[in-house]
């Protein structure tokens, strides 16, 4: 089986002789540098259009802001990026400013630049690697635009080989040093990963590709807004994921009373009944989908595949720190397939499983929360953000 992690870990400058050199210098670069922790972290790129007293005149020294009143955008691109920094400490009229260039200014671009990771492409990247294998059907591409395609396409197959790797017991005997003995208690005290959650999931583009073959894994969809988990469930109906649901309707009936209506006094001023949904934009063969829905406790719908099928779960959470107890308590159980047993599943089915966080363009402080879910439940063995 392939190797998950790049050579180097990390795309750092040749100026640092480790990945822990980096992350030392990283930390320290940051702890000392008040304006870098402001800029990245402590306000949002709206507040500066929105704050009182100006948030531009109130972080940025004035020299700062009297250079940078004279200077083009594209320069000012060219002395973030691309300049020799060395050369610009005593540069007067930088660019035809009239203003000196600030030595701070320097040093600030400077030390960001120092800790920056190497943008550019190698022949071994994850999206090199996994371009044969990332090809997404038409029904699972619903609603997706072509960045939008690229990047769950890449991501959904680096999720599914890494909870491959953490399933697969004959990766945790090689990549431990141990004895039989240690080998064997360290095999077994990291379960398989049985679902994916996902942060903040959206229409869930990542959570259905994952669910849908070639992956066919159990996704925990989190999300807060009701409106994006309905239109996610059509988007499952059309990539074949759960059932239509069928509204059965006496339609002389429906029609009789219809009419009624519109004959009462005052039906001029009812409002006109929507018109009935288009079935032929989601028309799918139900024979072809073998589920068994479920509904637990909190009310919470998913579908379980009843032959080795994929599945996805809707919670409707908001997520406000990295503790997933309250979620991973509502996670229905996987049916067993084995012939012996043809009972649903329950809430007593073996919990020797583990969940992995998943999250695709996490914003705000969802990536944080999601960094400490590794942390804060023992149940979650990997993040892959």
């Amino acid at each position: 089986m392939t190797a998950l992690a790049p050579d180097p870990s990390l795309p750092y400058f040749p100026l640092f002789v480790s990945p822990e050199a980096y992350v030392d210098s990283l930390l320290d670069h940051f702890a000392s540098t008040p304006l870098l922790q402001t800029l990245c972290g402590g306000v949002h790129l709206l507040d500066f259009f929105t704050s009182t007293p100006d948030l531009y005149t109130t972080l940025l020294p004035a020299p700062w802001r009297d250079f940078l009143a004279e200077l083009d955008i594209m320069d000012l691109l060219d002395l973030l990026m691309r300049e020799d920094l060395n050369a610009l400490e005593t540069c007067l009229g930088w660019r035809g400013t009239s203003t000196a260039l600030p030595e701070d200014l320097v040093a600030y671009v400077r030390g960001v630049r120092t800790h920056t990771l190497d943008r550019q492409p190698r022949r071994t990247s994850q999206c090199q690697r996994n371009r044969k294998s990332a090809k997404l059907t038409r029904r699972v591409a619903v609603g997706m635009n072509v960045k939008k395609r690229h990047e769950v396409s890449l991501f959904s197959a680096y999720v599914d080989e890494l909870a491959s790797n953490l399933s697969d017991p004959t990766e945790a005997l090689s990549s431990s040093s141990a004895g039989p003995t240690e080998s064997e208690t360290h095999r077994d005290s990291m379960p398989s990963v049985s679902h994916l959650i996902d942060f903040g999931s959206g229409q869930n583009y990542l959570g259905r590709a994952l669910a849908s073959e070639p992956f066919s894994r159990h996704v925990i969809a989190i999300e807060r807004k009701g409106h994006n988990q309905d239109r996610a469930v059509k988007f499952d109906v059309m990539a074949q994921l759960r059932e239509k649901e069928v509204v059965m309707r006496n339609k002389k009936t429906f029609r009789g009373e219809t009419e009624l209506a519109l004959t009462l006094p005052g039906s001029a001023s009812l409002p006109t009944p929507p018109p009935e949904p288009n079935d032929e934009a989601v028309e799918v063969v139900a024979s072809s989908v073998s589920t068994l829905a479920i509904e637990d406790g909190s009310a919470t719908k998913v579908e379980l595949s009843a032959d080795g099928k994929g599945s996805v779960q809707y919670i409707s959470h908001e997520i406000q720190d990295g503790d997933l107890t309250n979620v991973i308590a509502q996670i229905v159980p996987l049916p067993d397939t084995s012939p012996a047993q043809s009972n649903p599943p329950t809430r007593n089915a073996d919990q020797n499983t583990a969940q992995m966080t998943i999250s695709l363009h996490s914003c705000g402080n969802l990536l944080h929360h999601a960094l400490r879910s590794l942390t804060l439940n023992p149940s979650i063995r990997a993040i892959a953000l």
